[in-house]
């Protein structure tokens, strides 16, 4: 009992957590939810705390002037982390480098 008469009971609260991983180009989250089971009944609680991750990001190569279908191209090859190929046609000032 408290100092007003009130029954104090200590609860152990589980904390659930969903994780959406983040990808090259989109943020993720991990959203954590607390629920406490007291008598046979679970109680939510309303309000969730959501964290956001930053998107990751393209991992590409150092890029490599090379020929596609005819035109000077940067070839950056494949991303480490989605495995997009990436190649950036050249422009004339970069040619002329």
């Amino acid at each position: 009992l408290d100092e007003g008469g009130e029954v104090i009971i200590s609860l152990h609260a589980e904390v659930d957590k969903v994780e959406v991983a983040p990808t090259c180009t989109e943020v993720g989250s991990v959203t954590y939810t607390a629920s406490v089971t007291y008598e046979g009944e679970t109680y939510t609680d309303p309000e969730t705390k959501v964290v956001t991750l930053a998107a990751t990001g393209h991992d590409y190569g150092e890029g490599v002037v090379t020929v596609v279908d005819g035109q000077l191209v940067i070839d950056y090859g494949e991303c480490a982390n989605c495995h997009e190929h990436i190649t950036v046609p050249l422009t004339a000032e970069e040619e002329d480098d």
